[in-house]
């Protein structure tokens, strides 16, 4: 799910070590019988990825674990309590060279659906995404956008108007391979896409992850 060139292009996106490391909460439930994803969207007041779909998550603190800091974060944006989690495991992590981040994905589990309270000074909304409707090859869509002077092509998840892409469909996409996902369709012909500008980028799409 990471954005491709495309072919012949050559990108050099810079370096840029990190800084800082981070974690993020993949959290499923079941509600309404189907099991969930929980996302977020960061508000427009945030330094970084203002505007964008993700997990809960944020930077580990002195002394904590990935999975401290995950469910931390958990509870300080959406009021996850941590002693309704159960931790399943770690993702590999992932270096967000546009905030400097590593970030290190926790999978959980929670036996009932949590009782959330979004943080207004860092969630806009809560999205509930069914995890079946995620690995349907439908819910993937293509776009051709223009990023730093180059045409990309990204991919994005999609759930009722949610765009899911970047680091977070790129950390989703190896725990939907570990569950079967064969992973996102190719590209459709370059003519039966639009392309987009970072000028005229959608809301969700600031910055590059």
């Amino acid at each position: 799910m990471a954005p491709r060139p495309r072919p012949g292009w050559a990108v050099d996106w810079g370096e840029s070590p990190h800084t800082r490391t981070a974690a993020t909460l993949a959290l499923f439930y079941e509600k309404e019988k189907r099991l969930r994803l929980l996302l977020t969207m960061r508000t427009e007041t945030l330094d970084s990825h203002r505007g964008q779909i993700s997990l809960p998550g944020g930077g580990v603190e002195p002394g904590e674990t990935f999975e401290q800091a995950a469910l931390r974060e958990g509870q300080e944006e959406v009021a996850i309590d941590p002693a309704c989690v159960s931790i399943l495991g770690r993702l590999t992590p992932l270096h967000v060279p546009v905030s400097g981040f590593l970030v290190h994905p926790i999978v959980a589990f929670c036996e009932r659906p949590p009782e959330l309270k979004l943080n207004p000074t860092e969630v806009d909304c809560i999205c509930e995404a069914p995890l079946d409707h995620l690995l349907e090859s439908s819910s993937v869509v293509w776009r051709l956008e223009r990023r730093k002077g180059l045409e990309l092509f990204i991919p994005y998840l999609t759930f009722e108007g949610w765009m899911i892409w970047g680091a977070t469909a790129m950390m989703l996409s190896e725990l939907f391979t570990i569950l079967g996902w064969p992973g996102p369709p190719n590209p459709p012909p370059i003519e039966k896409l639009l392309l987009y500008s970072d000028t005229d980028a959608l809301p969700e799409d600031r910055g590059t992850d």
